[in-house]
């Protein structure tokens, strides 16, 4: 039997750690945040997006720096549904003392090619010059 492509591993331990347990989902393996961390490198723009999801802090629900630092940085991917899901990842559940580093990294897409992006960007910061709070989703 071959060996599953990258895709198909991330898309593997993304339902493992997804499936929900007593209504709330389970945690991600911190001896697995390494290797979602290397995927969000890898060149095929799915296994980079499955990477992240993997890495919501849903799921880390740890605040790990080596996270932050890389989810910010893919803030300006050059792929349209990475950038959406680091958005989303974003805004659903950043540490407060990165408060400021995340809304700098968000208004850096302020002026998104895509429309549908641009609007989530702008009701985000919106929302977090109206409540001080960038955790809205």
């Amino acid at each position: 039997m071959p060996r599953p492509s990258k895709t198909e591993q991330v898309r593997r331990k993304y339902l493992k750690t997804s499936c929900r347990a007593r209504g709330r989902e389970e945690r991600t393996n911190p001896d697995d945040i390494a290797e979602f961390l290397s995927l969000t490198h890898d060149p095929d723009a799915r296994v980079r997006r499955e990477a992240v999801q993997c890495l919501c802090p849903c799921h880390v629900q740890t605040n790990h720096p080596g996270v932050w630092d890389r989810l910010l940085e893919m803030v300006t991917d050059p792929d349209l549904k990475v950038r959406a899901t680091v958005l989303h990842t974003l805004g659903d559940g950043s540490p407060r003392a990165r408060e400021a580093e995340v809304v700098a990294a968000i208004e850096k897409i302020y002026h998104e090619p895509d429309l549908k992006l641009r609007r989530h960007v702008r009701q985000l910061l919106a929302s977090y010059r109206r409540q001080g709070n960038i955790n809205v989703l």
